[in-house]
């Protein structure tokens, strides 16, 4: 049998690898005016994940207001 995409294997790659390409491109593109950013040591690899990671946490998650959550609704400490 002849499996297109790789077959489970490939098609799991891509399920995963894609959406983490266009990731990194978008944050190369917003952030670092669509230079192509690398880790520069191996030690900077953690650090360079990290940033990727709140870059992503930070911008590309929608606000509460998208899931109709207000800030009323959470009781406030300085009230």
């Amino acid at each position: 049998m002849r499996w297109e995409f790789g077959g489970p294997w490939g098609v799991t790659a891509m399920m995963i690898g894609f959406p983490m390409l266009m990731y990194y491109l978008w944050i190369c593109l917003w952030f670092y005016d669509g230079e192509l950013v690398l880790p520069t040591s191996v030690a900077g690899i953690k650090p360079f994940i990290n940033q990727m990671w709140t870059h992503i946490r930070d911008v590309s998650s929608p606000p509460l207001a998208a899931w109709g959550e207000t800030q009323s609704s959470y009781p406030s400490p300085f009230t």
